[in-house]
């Protein structure tokens, strides 16, 4: 499993067939048909008909594969293209467009068409893989510094094998590549008796915490310290407020404006703000719902210093209006020397006045 089932987490999640394969050999072994159930955010993508048709997944409206044909390798399933997608597009329409050029899957057992070989193979190297060249480079194992690893002479190399610390082990292979003495640091090594001992793929940082359980796992921090309790430990949590999960930083304008608050967040972390007002647009008037101009518009959550600030839109529409009551999710970031957000999310809690105003700052 790569992160972790838990409340407030964001819940990227697919699921396989086990009955046959088991364990991790579920998900090596699958086939299209094996995949019972993706969700993005917790919301449906694609699985299994009869559970996408459950009142708990809430995806009834998607639309089944193959409908009538068979369906999926013999499993009935469905995608959800328009539901996640919109804007006119559709499962037909995709598949139609696409099985012009190749099909929309194979099952697990059969061979995709027009595939190449998984045998690696260069035209320089017409030999491929032979008796005494293991990887098909074209250098006897006996001579080759990567023997296993397809690493060819290049000829920026003067017809040699990369290796630049001359340590008779090639890039490719190389833990250490600039260092001839294969002494280099990497991340999560740990020291004992003076031996270096290889990060444990389980334990990113060294920290003795495994990471499935540590709550920064690529920071090391064996006291697990976690000041706001919401599970990012303090010496990776980059808001300073509480903020479970992938839920976005709960922060005020003048925090996000003013470095020298204690809540002050970290440059590219994901805020929301509430209680905002709209006070411009930019540019003004707006463009045309087709128009790919940029968007964007001052708030106000106060008349104190540093209670305005600038949220650039992108070429999106939210339909504010001067005057509008907004709660912003978006990419806190300082550009130019001056804080903004990204949004990525705009809701309007209350139209306002909804009078005009020209352009400020």
């Amino acid at each position: 499993m790569l992160g972790e089932l838990k409340p407030g987490y964001i819940a990227d999640i697919s699921i396989f067939d086990g009955k046959t394969s088991k364990d991790h050999r579920a998900i090596i072994d699958a086939g299209v048909e094996d995949v019972v159930l993706v969700l993005r955010a917790g919301k449906a993508l694609y699985g299994d008909a009869a559970l996408l048709d459950d009142a708990v997944i809430d995806a009834s409206t998607c639309e089944a594969i193959n409908a009538g044909a068979g369906d999926v390798c013999g499993v009935a399933k469905k995608a959800c293209i328009a539901k996640d997608l919109g804007g006119g597009k559709t499962l037909a329409g995709i598949q139609t467009a696409g099985e012009k050029v190749y099909p929309l899957f194979f099952c697990k057992n059969a061979v995709p068409k027009d595939e190449p070989s998984c045998t690696p193979y260069r035209a320089e190297y017409k030999d491929g893989i032979a008796d005494g060249d293991q990887d098909g480079d074209g250098i006897p194992d006996s001579a080759d510094n990567c023997p296993t690893i397809f690493n060819p002479v290049r000829r920026v190399d003067i017809d040699a094998q990369a290796d630049g610390d001359g340590d008779g082990r090639g890039d490719a292979c190389d833990r250490c590549p600039n260092d001839a003495a294969n002494t280099c640091p990497i991340r999560g090594d740990k020291l004992q008796a003076g031996v270096r001992a290889l990060t444990d793929p389980n334990d990113s940082d060294g920290d003795g915490i495994a990471n499935g359980k540590d709550n920064c796992p690529e920071d090391a921090n064996a006291d697990q310290a976690d000041a706001d309790g919401d599970g990012w430990g303090d010496a990776c949590d980059k808001c300073k407020s509480s903020n479970a999960g992938g839920s976005p930083c709960e922060v005020t304008v003048p925090q996000i404006r003013n470095p020298g608050t204690d809540a002050h967040p970290k440059e590219h972390v994901v805020v929301q703000i509430k209680d905002a007002y709209v006070t411009a647009l930019s540019p003004f008037p707006q463009p045309s719902a087709t128009s790919s101009t940029l968007r964007g518009f001052y708030v106000q959550t106060g008349t104190d210093p540093y209670n305005g600030i600038y949220v650039l839109a992108g070429t999106k529409n939210y339909g504010v209006s001067v005057g509008n009551k907004v709660k912003i999710e978006g990419f806190y970031v300082e550009a130019f020397g001056v804080s903004q957000i990204n949004a990525s999310r705009v809701a309007i809690d209350d139209p306002g006045t909804r009078r005009t105003s020209s352009r400020s700052t």
